[in-house]
């Protein structure tokens, strides 16, 4: 948050983007799916979030409530992954979900090192053989990905198998594999699946759902 709020600040408060009741306009935002995009989807996290201001938004539309939003909440919650759409619709809270999920595994509960090397976080992520490396990298081609470990190390995608990284071009496994020897944590024989160690967003590549 750009600006840190005072929990008891009576003006603080949660707030449904999509709201707890639906008119013509959001209806018409929301598709033809909309009564149950609106059951499922209500008290998602990636629909809720956190603001502080003077009106009562109530079932405004987007329009007003983004404006809302980006000039008067103070909270850049309230900014992230929000201000960039211009309809607010199941595929938008899907997609703002997986962004604070993120943010709330990778930043805020700060799972240990070697409990992610570990059989036990290694049995609940994604089957390898259900994941393929170059879907994902395909639709981030231009794009900008972190090291899980130090997220201030970054490579650019390339392709749908290489990303650029000091000047070359590495596929990502064995870029994996170059910087956890640099950090003294390699052996010769150790092989990895890259796309376990670098994120998008702060959300793993492994994880990231095929568009």
């Amino acid at each position: 948050t750009k600006s840190r709020p005072a929990w008891h600040d009576d003006k603080l408060q949660l707030e449904h983007i999509m709201p707890q009741t639906l008119d013509k306009i959001w209806r018409k935002d929301l598709g033809e799916n909309a009564e149950e995009d609106h059951r499922s989807l209500l008290n998602s996290i990636g629909n809720i979030t956190l603001i502080r201001h003077n009106q009562e938004l109530g079932n405004k539309s987007f329009e007003v409530k983004r404006e809302v939003y980006a000039s008067k909440s103070g909270l850049q919650v309230s900014q992230n992954k929000i201000l960039d759409r211009e309809h607010w619709d199941a595929a938008a809270i899907n997609r703002r979900a997986k962004y604070v999920i993120g943010l709330l595994v990778n930043k805020v509960l700060g799972i240990p090192d070697d409990l992610q090397d570990g059989n036990n976080w290694n049995q609940s992520s994604k089957s390898e053989s259900k994941f393929d490396s170059k879907i994902v990298l395909n639709q981030l081609l231009g794009e900008t990905i972190c090291y899980l470990k130090d997220p201030r190390i970054t490579a650019t995608v390339k392709s749908d198998s290489t990303v650029l990284y000091e000047g070359k071009e590495w596929k990502l496994s064995p870029l994996t594999k170059e910087l956890r020897k640099r950090n003294g944590e390699d052996s010769d024989g150790t092989s990895y699946q890259g796309a376990y160690y670098w994120t998008h967003e702060n959300i793993k590549l492994v994880d990231i759902d095929p568009e």
